[in-house]
């Protein structure tokens, strides 16, 4: 594709190690001196592991660095408690100097807060979507727009915590829904 928009899992959950059995050690370690409290905090990875937050970054870089420089644009949506929008305005040109901008942003960004994944994906069919044809105004919901986006890369490690839907079935009919 050279239209992604990139919906990444910047909660905080995103700091414990991206090594499974690492991630599973910890877990349990904190479980034993923690007992009755199933409400694992974020454990930051032991020296020589990377977390699922760091693993993420160098992985989003090197997808967003293969798009064509020349076709390709892309957008980049944020979410935990509350969800941000690398450009606000809809998709970028994929140009060199944008992606070296936007290296920078991934750099800078940093994992905390719960897992808003309802309005993430809400946001992500707005923007895919962009302004009516008709119009030129916002998206309606109801096939009425211009396509800007054709992928979503949708990245998570866990199950939504907050937002106006934390049910997962209620959230994928909503998505069946966006997407016609």
């Amino acid at each position: 594709t050279n239209r992604p928009i990139f919906i990444i899992d910047q909660s905080g959950s995103m700091l414990s190690a991206a090594d499974v059995d690492m991630a599973k050690k910890q877990a349990e370690e904190w479980m034993r001196q923690n007992p009755g409290n199933n409400q694992i905090p974020p454990i930051p990875p032991p020296a020589g592991y990377k977390s699922k937050w760091q693993v993420l970054q160098e992985e989003l870089k090197k997808a967003i660095k293969q798009l064509d420089s020349k076709k390709g644009t892309f957008n980049i949506i944020w979410y935990s408690t509350k969800v941000e929008v690398y450009n606000e305005k809809g998709m970028v040109q994929a140009s060199d100097s944008e992606k070296a901008k936007v290296e920078r942003e991934i750099d800078s960004r940093k994992a905390d807060g719960l897992t808003n994944i309802y309005e993430a994906l809400q946001k992500g069919f707005e923007i895919a979507a962009g302004p009516n044809s008709k119009a030129g105004v916002e998206w309606t919901g109801k096939g009425d727009a211009q396509i800007h986006s054709d992928t979503f890369f949708f990245m998570t490690d866990g199950s939504p915590t907050t937002g106006p839907e934390t049910d997962v079935d209620k959230i994928l009919a909503k998505v069946d829904e966006w997407n016609k």
